[in-house]
């Protein structure tokens, strides 16, 4: 099958309809928080970014990520955590940590990317959206340093001699 062939990129660069999508701009991708991030980082800001577009952008601060999701997604269920703080050093995400209340209710984890607006709800429950923090470009590559030797270590507290 041939493809149409148009004079303007606009006609064929459109995104399709009916499809979910999210910005990463070039700021974004170049800076050290996304550069420096680990493998298993990237697979955590795969899965909120497409929780955020499954949501049509409208709950960025409502996103949840169970620990069997994110072993599902392929991050290893010991490094989760790691993974997790490793995020939140980096300014890419904000973490609202959930937990047990008692033996038989948890409270989920939330999370908020910090490159989109975000959704608060005020006092009567109103919806809110937040300008995006955007804490990532405050990262810089002594950060990503600081952080890659933290897990270093994590990494061989946890090993088994």
């Amino acid at each position: 099958m041939a493809a149409k062939i148009h004079g303007e990129l606009s006609r064929v660069s459109k995104i399709p309809k009916d499809t979910r999508w999210v910005v990463v701009t070039q700021e974004m991708l170049f800076s050290p928080a996304w550069r420096g991030m680990s493998i298993n980082c990237r697979r955590l800001m795969d899965f909120l970014m497409l929780e955020h577009m499954a949501h049509a952008g409208t709950e960025n601060g409502n996103l949840y990520a169970t620990y069997d999701q994110l072993e599902a997604f392929g991050i290893p269920r010991r490094l989760v955590h790691r993974t997790l703080t490793e995020a939140e050093r980096l300014g890419l995400v904000l973490i609202e940590r959930g937990g047990r209340k008692n033996q038989y209710h948890t409270h989920p984890t939330r999370f908020t990317l910090t490159c989109y607006p975000a959704l608060y709800a005020d006092s009567t429950g109103r919806r809110l959206y937040a300008e995006a923090g955007h804490q990532w470009r405050r990262t810089t590559w002594d950060d990503v340093t600081a952080i890659r030797a933290w897990m270093q270590r994590r990494n061989q507290k946890t090993r088994v001699t």
